[in-house]
């Protein structure tokens, strides 16, 4: 396989997307894979090489990135540093970097277009599984959804409490529990999900969307409840809904990620990820 490590474009904020290119090295040609990471992730997190390379394997295009500012940048695209970034951070921007990245795939500059059948397909963990639907429910190039432990709904992990207090102090922080560091979380992340609240709808985005929906979420997911999932299904009935018994948050994974082998639920959503897509 040909892997194209840390492609710089132009995000949507006039801050730049990295992109890591997994190609397979075949004649036949593949569709794309664009992979979203959730809140506090980024395209390096644990065992995400593998999980591309894994795929390539399988004939597929593969992408992964950083959001414009999920907290890497330049100087350190392995984890979240930047968080003054972090911190500006918003719904929109995703939505938007996600927009950027399908233009590009689309464009004469896409390294592997040549070898691209134009089918294009997302996977979304977290809250990249909720970006990627409602990427999905406004640009028909999408043909396939996979979401992995998603979010149904933005705004609803904030009580009322902690959104006036954030209101009032102009600052919300996040612990990562992996660092024990605090981001911060500026107001204007409220402001976009108000501003914006009727394209950030998930439920409308799937009553939307076209392109096929695979759910899969983990029965023991410490962060998103299952709940989510059954939600995202009662949203879009014909949509496959795939629950992983005692699987958390990560489906086994973490980081950093020491083998060489997927994590055995992350190996069994992965198998259902490749029938899904060559259905």
């Amino acid at each position: 396989m040909k892997i194209i490590k840390n492609i710089r474009i132009q995000g949507s904020r006039q801050r730049d997307i990295y992109i890591d290119l997994f190609v397979p090295e075949t004649k036949i040609k593949a569709p794309v894979i664009v992979f979203s990471h959730g809140f506090k992730g980024f395209k390096d997190w644990g065992h995400f090489n593998l999980l591309a390379k894994n795929f390539c394997r399988e004939n597929f295009i593969f992408i992964k990135f950083n959001f414009s500012y999920n907290g890497t940048n330049s100087d350190h695209l392995d984890d979240v540093y930047d968080k003054e970034a972090f911190g500006h951070n918003n719904l929109s921007t995703e939505l938007n970097d996600l927009g950027c990245i399908i233009d590009f795939i689309f464009s004469q500059n896409f390294p592997a277009k040549e070898g691209f059948n134009s089918e294009l397909y997302l996977i979304g963990h977290s809250r990249g599984g909720a970006i990627s639907i409602l990427k999905a429910a406004e640009d028909r190039r999408v043909k396939k959804v996979l979401t992995l432990a998603a979010v149904n709904q933005f705004g609803k992990f904030f009580s009322e409490a902690i959104v006036n207090e954030w209101k009032l102090k102009g600052v919300h922080y996040v612990e990562n529990a992996r660092t024990k560091q605090h981001y911060p979380m500026y107001f204007q992340y409220i402001e976009d999900l108000e501003r914006n609240a009727e394209r950030l709808n998930v439920n409308e985005a799937l009553n939307k969307m076209k392109a096929a929906l695979l759910i899969i979420h983990g029965t023991y997911d410490e962060a998103v409840n299952v709940k989510s999932a059954y939600k995202i299904k009662e949203m879009k009935p014909e949509a496959e809904l795939i629950l992983i018994d005692n699987a958390n948050h990560t489906f086994g994974a973490k980081h950093p990620w020491d083998s060489d082998e997927l994590p055995d639920y992350t190996k069994f959503w992965f198998e259902k990820a490749i029938a899904f897509f060559r259905l």
